[in-house]
Order: structure tokens, then sequence, then C-alpha cells
């Protein structure tokens, strides 16, 4: 861990032109080791002076706010909470009263639900003080190479031929004419 953190910390900091993301899957198995969650510690509060930051995500969100620091210190408390940006697909009734108690953040009735509901691809995205639902919809290739079975259901095909999207997309002689002919100096 130190080896990894160490060369992280270097390559995200020595450059403040750069903007860098340190992005972090399954974290709630990070936050459970003390001197990673030590430095994701800094790395929250730190990074936004090295014009970088961390995305974090995790299913088991309890584990996040029960993750602790070297000294006992609670490590996903401070992270979750002071994160300016939350995305929260579907919990359990614990995760939501975990968030509430441990965060103090308060939802909705209708937020709650949605919550609670766990229906795939629904969430709710807390940006600052602005809260929106978000319904995330897959494509058709993305259904296609995630979900064989449902593509051929919905489009009524086999997930194993490539469709020809190429040709979905080509331009009519009109629309290749006025392409041809745009003057990019108008304003």
């Amino acid at each position: 861990y130190l080896n990894t953190f160490s060369y992280l910390w270097d390559n995200i900091t020595q450059n403040k032109t750069e903007n860098i993301k340190l992005f972090v899957d399954e974290f709630h198995f990070l936050t459970s080791n003390p001197d990673a969650a030590s430095f994701f510690f800094q790395a929250y509060k730190r990074f936004r002076k090295y014009n970088a930051g961390a995305i974090a995500g995790t299913q088991q969100i309890q584990d996040v706010l029960e993750g602790t620091m070297q000294g006992g210190r609670n490590v996903g408390e401070a992270i979750v909470g002071n994160s300016y940006t939350k995305v929260f697909f579907g919990l359990d009734n614990k995760g939501v009263d975990d968030i509430v108690q441990k965060l103090r953040m308060n939802f909705s009735d209708k937020e709650r639900k949605l919550l609670e509901r766990r229906k795939q691809g629904e969430a709710l995205i807390i940006h600052g003080t602005q809260r929106a639902f978000m319904n995330v919809q897959l494509t058709e290739e993305e259904l296609r190479l995630k979900d064989p079975v449902r593509y051929e259901e919905v489009y009524g095909a086999s997930a194993t031929t490539v469709p020809m999207y190429s040709e979905r997309i080509a331009m009519t002689e009109m629309e290749r004419q006025e392409a041809l002919n745009f003057n990019f100096s108008q304003k």
C-alpha cells in the first residue's frame, strides 16, 4: 500500500496545471485498511490544491462509513460527508439510515423511496445543495455487450452480430454538400 500511495501522491501532486482524477472502485475495501484510509483522507482534503480530485465507488456504503484511520478517526464519514458531489444508487433501509445518522443528511420521502426501491439505473445525485434524480440508460451497443439476452429481446437481433452503426449515421448527399460548403469564417 505505502509504495502505491507514495507513487500516486507524487504523480498527482507534481503538476498543478494538469487536471488529474484518481478513480477508485471497491472503496469499502480500501477504507478497511488504516494506511489506505489515511491516504484517501489526505487525498480528499488536499487534491483540490493540486487541480486534482478523487472519485470513489462502492456497493458497501456502510463499510465505508465505518472505515477508520490510524488513531481510530473515522475516514468514511469525513470523505463522503465532505464530498461536494455524491451519487447514490439504490440502498437498503440500513444504508439510507446510516447516511442520515452518520452524515446528518436528510432525504425527502420521494428521495428515500427512490433509494430504497433499488431499481437498476436509478440514482440520486447531490451536487452541493442541488439534488436531482438520475436514470442511466444503456445505449444499444452497451446493452449488446453487457446483457446479450436483453439486447435480443429489445432489438430482435442477435447480440453476436455487430450492428453496422456507420450505415445508420451516414450523411445524405445534401448534408454532405452542406458540410463541404460550410464557411467557417462566418460569425
